[in-house]
Formats: C-alpha cells, sequence, structure tokens
C-alpha cells in the first residue's frame, strides 16, 4: 500500500538536478515511508524542503537567508509571493508537526503527536502515517515546483 503510494506520485528524473545530499534526502525520506519509519519520513521530508528553498534563495544571492532556517525563508518566499501560499501554508503545518520529534515537546503542547492524535480521536501511530504521507507528498510537491 505505501509502495503503491509512492510509485503513484515519485516524480522521475530528478535526482540528475540535486545536489547530491538533497538527493540522498529525498531517496532516505521515500524508503523510511516505505519501510513504515513515520517520524524518519517527516524529518527528511522537511529537510529536502529545506534543501530546495536553501538552494533557490543561495541562487538569487540571498546567502545569509539561506543559512536561517525554513520559518525565515518561508516567510520570504511568503512575502515575495515566490511560491504559492498553499504550499507554504502547508510546509508551516509541517514544522509545527516535525518540531516536537526534534524538541521536546512541553506536556500538552497542541502540536505533539499525543494531543494530535487524542483531538483527532485517533491511535497516535494511524494519525503518524497519516502525516508522514502528506509530508512525502509535499516533498514531490515542492521538487516538482519551478521557483
Amino acid at each position: 500500500l505505501r509502495l503503491d503510494y509512492v510509485t503513484k506520485i515519485f516524480p522521475r528524473g530528478l535526482m540528475y538536478m540535486l545536489p547530491p545530499e538533497s538527493a540522498f534526502v529525498f531517496e532516505e525520506a521515500k524508503m523510511s515511508f516505505i519501510n513504515g519509519q513515520f517520524v524518519s519520513t517527516i524529518l527528511l521530508s522537511q529537510a529536502f524542503i529545506e534543501h530546495m528553498f536553501q538552494n533557490y534563495v543561495q541562487s538569487i544571492g540571498n546567502k545569509s537567508l539561506a543559512k536561517s532556517g525554513l520559518a525565515a525563508i518561508t516567510r520570504f518566499l511568503r512575502k515575495g509571493n515566490i511560491v504559492h501560499p498553499f504550499l507554504l501554508d502547508k510546509i508551516d503545518q509541517l514544522r509545527l508537526i516535525r518540531n516536537p520529534f526534534t524538541h521536546l515537546p512541553a506536556p500538552g503542547s497542541p502540536h505533539s503527536i499525543s494531543q494530535r492524535a487524542f483531538q483527532k480521536q485517533q491511535d497516535p501511530y494511524h494519525a503518524l502515517a497519516t502525516d508522514a504521507a502528506a509530508a512525502l507528498g509535499l516533498m514531490y510537491q515542492i521538487a516538482i515546483t519551478k521557483i
């Protein structure tokens, strides 16, 4: 089922156009999802998106912004109307989902997996699988978006 999902949305021929680190992150995110490693999928999907955006802001000569992180870069892209706001909103949501896995959340944090699963009345593992599928789809969408 996960392999079918990846096969359906996977962009072909992209690896040749990426820096090696970005290509490896892309592949690892895909394989993590197939293997059911959903936290890894979420973390790697955001890392790939950040790579793509860092590459873009570096290409326009803004090296300091490229080092500022994804939140700062998305604000810049939103302000300049460079990337569609719908995608930027999805990226901001992905950052909120990812953060509790990279920074231990305070008890009761609304973005923790336990709180989000409770609010959706889902098993946390199912919620995590849903989040990972969305993260992977967003990563693929950013990979094929021309900026």
